[in-house]
């Protein structure tokens, strides 16, 4: 327990010393999809480079940085935790008590919402990747989003650039600036260690 709190302090550090441009090694798009006259899902799709991997929204240690989404203002509000569909890898690692859980190539985190009324909304993402020895640091991206009115005939539509159709692209993170602009890695001997890297 000790080790850990002084590598924590020891990373915080690192992190108030970095500075530039993010690379980025994930790319996101969000889409909405209106379940109900009251209730949509917000579909967060991550696409990450080779090798690159994000953590599970239940991690296995709560030492690392999961993926959270959140919503400005107080007319949209979240139901529940967000749905995971992709492939899954869970791995026990050395210095870690349970095993941990994260995904590479691309996985998709459907966050299900109450809105008030329909509308553009800014919805904003935490998140951690990491590869085989490092992690960069903690990344916040925001993006807007349509909600529109329920329509039953088109109950199963996706919004996509604010046109209805089949897809979840409605906001491309490429041409977005990653609010996080800390540059370096957090380098670790080996394995997946997360936001902390290898404990001493």
């Amino acid at each position: 327990m000790i080790n850990r709190i002084l590598f924590l302090i020891t990373t915080l550090f690192l992190f108030s010393n970095v500075s530039g441009q993010v690379p980025k090694h994930i790319k996101w798009n969000v889409s909405t999809k209106t379940i109900s006259e009251k209730e949509a899902e917000v579909i967060y799709k991550a696409t990450l480079d080779h090798h690159w991997h994000i953590w599970s929204v239940n991690p296995g240690d709560e030492m690392l940085i999961p993926p959270s989404f959140t919503f400005e203002g107080s007319d949209l509000k979240k139901i529940g935790t967000p749905k995971e569909i992709g492939k899954k890898t869970t791995k026990k690692e050395e210095g870690y008590d349970a095993p941990l859980n994260y995904f590479e190539g691309s996985v998709q985190f459907i966050q299900k919402i109450a809105f008030k009324k329909p509308g553009k909304y800014k919805t904003s993402v935490e998140y951690q990747i990491c590869d085989e020895n490092s992690c960069l640091p903690p990344t916040y991206e925001d993006f807007e989003i349509q909600i529109n009115a329920y329509d039953e005939d088109k109950k199963d539509s996706v919004v996509e650039n604010g046109i209805v159709a089949g897809e979840s692209n409605l906001v491309d993170s490429s041409n977005l600036e990653i609010s996080n602009q800390n540059s370096e890695n957090i380098n670790t001997e080996d394995g997946i260690y997360g936001k902390f890297g290898k404990l001493l």
